[in-house]
């Protein structure tokens, strides 16, 4: 049974590294269409990277940038998508398939960003794309990778990665 359309839960997605593959991975999440029957998403990124990503699938879906993941947004038909961005424009200039400290940077702020919202309950969840570790790096951000990110920000010490398929 699917949950009302209003009690559905908000799940924030991040772009991850912006030169690789995560915005496709978030662009193609996004337009399925059993998502807006399951949650009410809503990506953390910059709305230039989705958009090119949509385009790149052949997605015409609207792009609704958003002031903060607070921001209350209704359930949608999958007519639109809703982002939003806690990072600057540089971004917007990364090269795609190429090592760059932005993107390190970006990623690093998307996640941050989804997993500070979660901790204040603005949202029900976070899923992330892939971020680049050694574009981490080359930003000065000194961590290993998703996970450590999310324990630094939860303020835990004792922590561990689960998959599931």
């Amino acid at each position: 049974m699917l949950p009302q359309k209003s009690r559905l839960p908000r799940v924030a997605l991040t772009l991850g590294d912006v030169a690789g593959i995560g915005p496709e991975i978030t662009a193609r999440a996004v337009t399925d269409p059993r998502i807006n029957r399951w949650c009410r998403p809503v990506v953390v990124g910059h709305p230039v990277t989705l958009r090119r990503a949509l385009q790149q699938i052949g997605s015409t879906i609207q792009v609704v940038p958003l002031a903060s993941l607070g921001s209350e947004h209704p359930a949608t038909d999958g007519g639109c998508i809703y982002i939003f961005n806690p990072g600057d424009d540089t971004v917007v200039d990364v090269p795609l398939g190429q090592l760059d400290a932005r993107a390190g940077r970006a990623a690093y702020e998307y996640l941050v960003a989804a997993a500070r919202s979660a901790l204040r309950g603005e949202i029900d969840a976070i899923t992330t794309a892939p971020l680049n570790k050694a574009a981490l790096h080359l930003a000065a951000l000194n961590f290993p990778g998703h996970t450590e990110i999310l324990a630094a920000e939860c303020g835990v010490a004792d922590f561990g990665m689960m998959l599931y398929l």
